[in-house]
């Protein structure tokens, strides 16, 4: 199953009529397992042509926002799919600005087996960029916390951070939502270096750097990965992912992060 998500991609079709010019159309496919029940389905749209070699087939990757010398920049960390040398992980992250330029830049000595991660996560915070989790492959899953900072002078530096406390598993295909004003990150779910898809939830202190496991009382959802996490006004929204079985899932829960209360909600969305 893991292997079916490393060859998932788009595809490019060439359309042209007489007396008309060639159109690029992309038909993008979602990244259901091949047993689903499902339908995928096919949207087609307009291929954006993007300057130096911007990898097009790719995923597991991150991308920030960023300000980098007063201009927004945007910083691909990670992922999977076609190279210059064929397709593999990505052991350096990549900078653009907005027109999709390919940025200079230079990275500290070392450290890019520490930065080629899939199925991680990673948040802005103030001007230095974290990262959590996520895996080199089935065999090396990560708990480990990394910051990054994108210096005026065009080195990223990179530290990894020691953490204290409920350090959770090495695990990927998580939840992960900033949340209490950007101080903690809230992690659910996800695969764990056993492997076993689990239901466990932690909280990391931004501050302080220590680790706590969180028991969410109510109703209480089973295992899952692959699921997204938000959070509103002192809430966290989690919604669909795939289970134990790689089930295609549907429901909605919301975290009162005040009283680590979980209740499920009503929902006419499609399982994705």
């Amino acid at each position: 199953m893991e292997e079916f998500f490393q060859t998932i991609s788009h595809y490019f079709i060439a359309c042209a009529s007489s007396g008309l010019p060639l159109h690029a159309f992309t038909l993008l496919c979602s990244n259901l397992p091949p047993e689903s029940e499902i339908s995928t389905g096919l949207v087609m749209g307009v291929d954006l042509v993007l300057r130096n070699e911007i990898p097009v087939k790719f995923h597991a990757h991150r991308c920030i926002l960023m300000d980098h010398r007063g201009k927004p920049v945007i910083l691909v960390i990670g992922g999977y799919g076609e190279l210059a040398k064929g397709r593999g992980k990505a052991s350096l992250p990549s900078l653009f600005d907005m027109e999709g330029r390919r940025l200079s830049f230079t990275l500290e000595g070392g450290v890019e087996a520490s930065l080629q991660r899939l199925f991680y996560a990673a948040f802005l915070i103030g001007e230095r960029i974290l990262l959590f989790g996520g895996r080199a492959s089935p065999l090396r899953p990560s708990s480990q916390v990394t910051l990054l900072s994108l210096r005026d002078d065009g080195v990223l530096s990179v530290e990894d951070v020691p953490c204290s406390g409920d350090v959770p598993l090495p695990c990927w295909r998580f939840a992960a939502a900033l949340c209490r004003g950007g101080d903690h990150l809230f992690i659910h779910g996800g695969l764990t270096s056993v492997p076993v898809v689990n239901t466990r939830s932690y909280s990391l202190d931004l501050h302080k750097w220590v680790w706590s496991e969180v028991t969410l009382r109510g109703d209480l959802c089973g295992p899952r990965m692959c699921h997204t996490l938000s959070e509103y006004e002192g809430r966290l929204y989690m919604f669909g992912g795939l289970d134990e079985y790689h089930t295609v899932l549907s429901d909605l829960f919301e975290i009162d992060l005040s009283t680590n209360h979980i209740r499920k909600l009503p929902t006419c969305l499609h399982a994705r």
